[in-house]
């Protein structure tokens, strides 16, 4: 494809997802109680969606010879992904990841007349599991999103948005990630810590490198190219490859304050955080890196106990946005905690660009380089 057909596709994959949201935003906020009783009800409607489905005449039709256990996981992330957008009153957050779940559910084989199949059963157990105040709103959103079904087949066959930019990858890249998949910890770390000797700014260098070579990794299982345990076994590689990295790079004693670095309740991702975690130990941090599913109260208990002077929160999946949130908000709760500054960031806020006042954060950061600076930025002023 040329170049400018590459805009062009980018041009109407951008006017189709504005009027998404723009009709999605006319139906937000909820009304007030309607997102809790929603997530009160999750088991409920999950359960609802999986008998109705399972009945469904066509359901092997619909699935695409996916097996059933697939479909009732994804409902039940479907719907702590609805809670999210509902609690973050987050219309950009559903057009945003609609495209999406169409393009990834249907490379795996589900029909597209999945959606507007499940889509009219949600609607079903959400009036029916709900008080009717709290259900209409709620079924206006399930509603917007089937009527504009013909528009998300189109959008999820449109030129996709990389989540890397193209021109960082070449083919030392193509050879590291060639690597990952084998499992070849060794020979990954040795195109990687090359990384950490070149340029002015070698700590940028070697996230660029990592997060080029992650994010193809998901845009390949996104795709349908690779398998879930070959996802698995390049992300467990590049764990390996980043611990080695690491200890390559210890230097002196920390100049600055402490940091704990974690990714909330549920979060199984963990290689941004870690990301985070070594870049700041790089630059000066005593850091505490607790990495994946850390549970909402040990969590805060961990941070009274070392009494850091920032923690930072990474979730990937956007549907984690919540324990995110909820974790603040019980963190805020404790006293011993009232000056400590908290930091989000993840691969979850290019989907849901949550505001750091909606989950009551100090500040965001994009990248583990962007973490930095502005970890950096809180500890002048406390030095002020």
């Amino acid at each position: 494809m040329t170049n400018g057909g590459i805009k062009e596709d980018l041009s109407e994959r951008q006017q189709k997802l504005k009027t998404l949201e723009e009709d999605l935003e006319g139906l937000f906020p909820l009304l007030e109680g309607a997102a809790t009783e929603y997530g009160e009800a999750v088991s409920q409607l999950v359960l609802h969606v999986d008998q109705a489905l399972m009945n469904h005449p066509r359901i092997s039709d619909l699935l695409g010879g996916c097996p059933i256990n697939v479909m009732r996981r994804n409902h039940k992330n479907h719907a702590r992904f609805m809670h999210t957008a509902f609690v973050l009153e987050s219309p950009q957050m559903l057009a945003n990841a609609l495209p999406w779940v169409y393009r990834t559910y249907s490379t795996r084989g589900f029909s597209y007349d999945y959606f507007p199949a499940a889509l009219s059963v949600w609607e079903e157990a959400v009036q029916e599991h709900l008080a009717p105040d709290a259900a209409q709103p709620i079924v206006d959103i399930y509603r917007s999103i089937q009527s504009h079904h013909e528009d998300l087949i189109e959008l999820s066959r449109l030129f996709p948005v990389k989540l890397f930019r193209p021109h960082t990858w070449s083919r030392d890249l193509e050879t590291l990630l060639s690597y990952l998949f084998e499992g070849s910890w060794q020979k990954a770390a040795e195109i990687l810590s090359s990384s950490l000797e070149q340029g002015p700014e070698p700590e940028r260098n070697y996230q660029e490198r990592v997060q080029a070579v992650m994010y193809r990794t998901g845009a390949l299982w996104e795709e349908g190219k690779i398998s879930v345990a070959q996802e698995h076994l390049a992300t467990s590689t590049m764990d390996r490859v980043m611990a080695y990295s690491y200890e390559k790079r210890l230097g002196a004693e920390p100049t600055k304050g402490r940091a704990l670095v974690a990714c909330p309740e549920d979060e199984l991702h963990e290689l941004g955080g870690r990301m985070v975690a070594d870049m700041l130990e790089a630059d000066g941090w005593d850091c505490t890196f607790l990495g994946a599913n850390v549970p909402r109260a040990e969590l805060t208990h961990m941070a009274t106990h070392i009494s850091p002077h920032i923690i930072c929160l990474s979730a990937t999946i956007p549907y984690h946005l919540n324990n995110l949130r909820n974790t603040i908000g019980t963190m805020r709760q404790q006293e011993a905690l009232a000056d400590v500054r908290i930091m989000v960031g993840g691969l979850a806020f290019e989907i849901a660009p949550a505001t750091t006042e909606q989950l009551g954060a100090d500040g965001y950061a994009k990248d583990g380089t962007a973490a930095v600076e502005l970890a950096s930025k809180w500890w002048e002023e406390v030095g002020e």
